[in-house]
């Protein structure tokens, strides 16, 4: 049986991406069942959603397997995610809110920052001491 929410607070709205949208129109057209108010990816009977845990064994798994890829699951999936979306830029409160998260929780736990972004961190701050001491001089 799917999972309910642990709150209330985790019953939201996530936004997916129009390419992601498209696919999942298509997918509706040759589902099993394609009524506007059926589960896109139902459980066997077809009465309930198919339970994340049981996709993931099914589905995502064996394919994961075949492509010989290790160690994903997904929290590693919202991790990445996470530090995505706060590579590109994306606001810390709009990937929580989109991660279902607090902001401490989706800063803390779930975004990792690339060297890359340490680098360039520590250049720029590098860059501001050496600005400081030629005019201090």
């Amino acid at each position: 049986m799917p999972h309910t929410p642990k709150t209330h607070h985790r019953v939201r709205t996530a936004a997916i991406s129009t390419t992601i949208r498209d696919d999942l129109e298509s997918w509706r057209t040759i589902a099993p069942n394609t009524a506007r108010t059926d589960w896109l990816i139902p459980a066997e009977h077809g009465r309930t959603l198919i339970a994340h845990g049981n996709y993931w064994r099914r589905h995502v798994k064996p394919t994961l397997d075949r492509l010989n890829i290790k160690g994903v699951t997904f929290q590693v999936l919202r991790r990445t995610c996470a530090s995505t979306l706060n590579s590109l830029g994306a606001d810390g409160k709009l990937v929580a809110d989109q991660l279902g998260h607090t902001l401490e929780v989706s800063q803390n736990v779930y975004t990792k920052t690339g060297i890359a972004r340490q680098q360039e961190a520590v250049n720029r701050l590098a860059q501001a001491l050496t600005a400081t001491a030629h005019r201090a001089s």
